[in-house]
């Protein structure tokens, strides 16, 4: 569902560019519609690069199963004139099996940094908004919502916040 509004958001501001261009060539002695329709596309073309790089990056990460080796996180004050505001970043390293190192960083939202800990065994999947899928421990009480990154019990079925299932 999130990743269809993506595309149609992708189509939408591709589509703009030209259609504005067009528009302004028709309202204006500025530029001829021969121009609009030269500089649209070039416009719809970058909007296009910039639009579709973040989905490209997320296909050509691929999942593997490793383990978490160092958590950490860094805290940036901003000052300016009238305000200030405090910027976390998490960061988690593993190792996957082949013994290849990944550092990964998120801002903002901390659930998945709390709920994992140095060597725990995980699956990174980074088609997920929780990157990470922590290895079921019989001591486990609570898993985290691959879908909305909330921590729920383990005996409910479905997460209470994005009613998608739970994975066991």
């Amino acid at each position: 569902m999130q990743r269809r509004w993506v595309y149609i958001c992708l189509c939408i501001v591709v589509i703009a560019p030209i259609v504005g261009f067009l528009i302004y060539a028709n309202c204006s002695d500025d530029i001829t519609v021969s121009e609009a329709l030269k500089y649209g596309p070039i416009v719809s073309l970058i909007m296009f690069c910039f639009g579709i790089s973040p989905t490209v990056k997320q296909k050509l990460q691929k999942s593997y199963i490793g383990r978490v080796t160092e958590m950490y996180k860094k805290t940036k004050v901003y000052d300016d004139d009238n305000s200030s505001y405090t910027k976390t970043t998490y960061y988690i390293e593993t190792i996957d099996t082949r013994g290849k190192k990944h550092k990964h960083k998120s801002t903002g939202y901390a659930g998945i940094f709390h709920y994992l800990q140095v060597g725990d065994e995980v699956r990174f999947m980074p088609q997920f908004p929780a990157q990470f899928e922590k290895k079921k421990e019989p001591t486990d009480t609570q898993t985290c919502c691959i879908f909305c990154q909330s921590i729920v019990s383990l005996d409910d079925d479905t997460c209470p916040r994005c009613k998608a299932p739970i994975l066991k």
